[in-house]
Order: C-alpha cells, then sequence, then structure tokens
C-alpha cells in the first residue's frame, strides 16, 4: 500500500515537503500523541478498578511498556498481552487484566467508530460512501451489544459445573456496566480520540493540507481505525492511503507520506520510552517469561511454568 501511494507521488514535492518539517513539529506532534497515551492509561486504569485492585502509575507504566511491545515487539496484539501480564505482577488475576485490555479496545473502538459517524453525519455526509458508514455502525452496535448481553448469555448456557463459568464471570467483571462509570469511562475516550483527531489536524495544517477542521474531524476516525489494524507495521502504508482516500480532494501524495512519516515517528519515540521504563523497571524479563509459559496456563491465571 506505500507503494500504491508512493506511485502516484511527485518526488521533487515529496522532497520538498519532507525537508520543510521544522524540527518543532515533531516535538510537538510527539508531546501531544504522548498526552493523549496518558489518557487513555487513566481510562483502562479506571476500567481495571471496577474490579482489580492496582495503582495509576502501575497502570500507566503497564501501557507505556505495552506500547514499546506494540511498536517493537510482538505487535498489536502482543503489546496488549504484555500490557496485561505486567499490571497483574505476581497476582493471579491474569485472566482479569487481560480481559480488561480487551475491554478498553472495545470500548475506544465503538466510541471512536461513533464520534465518526457523528461528524459524517452532521457536517459530510456525502463524502464518505454509505457503505463505510454501515460498517462503523455495525461494529459500534455489536460492541454495544456484546458489552452489555454478552456475559449474561454466556453465564446463561454455561452449566453451574463448568470449568469455564468462573472464568466468564472473572472476564464479564471487566467490563463495567454501571451508568456513572461507563459514562465517565466514554468522556475520557472521547477527549481521547479528540486529541488524537486534533493532532492530526494540526499537522496536516503545518504541513500544509488545505482541509477544514470538520472535513478533519469527519474523516480521521476512520483513518485511525485503518491505521491500528494488525496488518501492516504501525499502520505503514494503511494510513497513508487512507489519507489519500477520506481527504481526496485536499491531499496530495507528498502531503500524506510526510503526514505519515511525522506520525510515525511520533509513536516509534513514545513507544521507545516504553521501552526504556521496561529496561529500568525489569518489565522485560517479566514478559520474556512470560512468553515461556504455556498459554494455557496463563488464560487460567496460574503462574505455574509448564
Amino acid at each position: 500500500m506505500l507503494l500504491l501511494v508512493l506511485s502516484f507521488v511527485d518526488f521533487d514535492r515529496l522532497q520538498t515537503t519532507i525537508k520543510a518539517i521544522p524540527l518543532s513539529l515533531i516535538v510537538s506532534v510527539t508531546i501531544l500523541y504522548s498526552l493523549g497515551q496518558t489518557l487513555s492509561a487513566y481510562k483502562w486504569w479506571l476500567i481495571t478498578s471496577s474490579s482489580i485492585e492496582g495503582p495509576f502509575l502501575t497502570a500507566l507504566r503497564a501501557y507505556w511498556v505495552g506500547m514499546y511491545f506494540n511498536v517493537f515487539g510482538f505487535g498489536t496484539v502482543g503489546g496488549d498481552v504484555a500490557r496485561g501480564i505486567i499490571f497483574a505482577g505476581r497476582r493471579k488475576i491474569k485472566t482479569e487484566a487481560l480481559a480488561s485490555v480487551i475491554a478498553d479496545r472495545a470500548h475506544g473502538l465503538a466510541t471512536l467508530a461513533l464520534m465518526g459517524i457523528a461528524a459524517v453525519y452532521l457536517v459530510d455526509q456525502d463524502k464518505i460512501d454509505f457503505s463505510y458508514k454501515l460498517l462503523l455502525l455495525t461494529c459500534s452496535l455489536v460492541i454495544i451489544f456484546g458489552w452489555f448481553l454478552g456475559p449474561s448469555l454466556l453465564l446463561k448456557f454455561t452449566p453451574l459445573t463448568s470449568r469455564w463459568r468462573n472464568k466468564i464471570e472473572r472476564t464479564a467483571a471487566q467490563f463495567p456496566r454501571a451508568p456513572r462509570r461507563l459514562i465517565h469511562i466514554t468522556i475520557i475516550s472521547c477527549a481521547f480520540h479528540g486529541i488524537q483527531i486534533f493532532t492530526n489536524g494540526y499537522l496536516a495544517h503545518e504541513l500544509g493540507v488545505d482541509v477544514p477542521w470538520m472535513r478533519i474531524y469527519a474523516a480521521i476516525p476512520f483513518v485511525n481505525i485503518l491505521g491500528t489494524l494488525p496488518i501492516s507495521w504501525q499502520g505503514l502504508g494503511v494510513r497513508e492511503t487512507s489519507l489519500l482516500f477520506f481527504l481526496r480532494g485536499y491531499i496530495n501524495g507528498a502531503q500524506a507520506i510526510a503526514l505519515g512519516a511525522v506520525w510515525f515517528i511520533a509513536v516509534t519515540i513514545t513507544s521507545a520510552i516504553g521501552g526504556i521504563v521496561a529496561a529500568i523497571s525489569g518489565d522485560l524479563d517479566v514478559v520474556t517469561a512470560a512468553k515461556e509459559k504455556d498459554i494455557s496456563v496463563i488464560a487460567n491465571g496460574s503462574t505455574t511454568a509448564k
């Protein structure tokens, strides 16, 4: 996909665009991205605190180390597993910790999809194909349905004597359904995604992309969802292609690659900080040791090595 973008690029324009990127812009985007990730870590901690005790600083450390593994280790899924393992530590709550990460991801995806749909219908409904809007709406409804009714349905069809029942109950507890807590989490999630959308818009305008802000808020949720899918490293190629598609008429190939490059650098720097934290705290050893354990044992919340 990155090659596809490059096939439409004027390389003289690309060279000029890249050379014009000031260091201060990279620093600003990195700071904004880091602030957003810290806010996201707080949201995850709120999700875990409904049934797991643990200080926010532990959750923050686990979240940042997870970002390191997302970029430099095992990809998005592996990074999320590392996050759960680190937060659980020596406690026999790995099932709960991993379930809370899934809940965090699901809630974030549903929130971002609904924000994108709202922006499209309010200001830009003629620019996004109906099939994409329908896909986002369907994903959001499935997540909401699963969040509120999924655990109850699973428990209903799981015998009381089943060895899986306790695991399902522990997993279900990581999906908070109390209205006040859920509203609190959703507001924070909206703020986090708002920061990311604003950062993309700020970056685009600094790179000379003359695009209305409301168009940014309608397009970037789609770009971010596609960019986080585990089909490329850090969304490389996917993000640039998505920018060209959803911001067509406003952005050229050189600007899309430049925007993707600055975003890539910001994510890499932030994730590298997580790696430094992991090295200092010893969390790298914790995750490495966990790799040697049987997956089924980890899923059962046991710390006994295979």
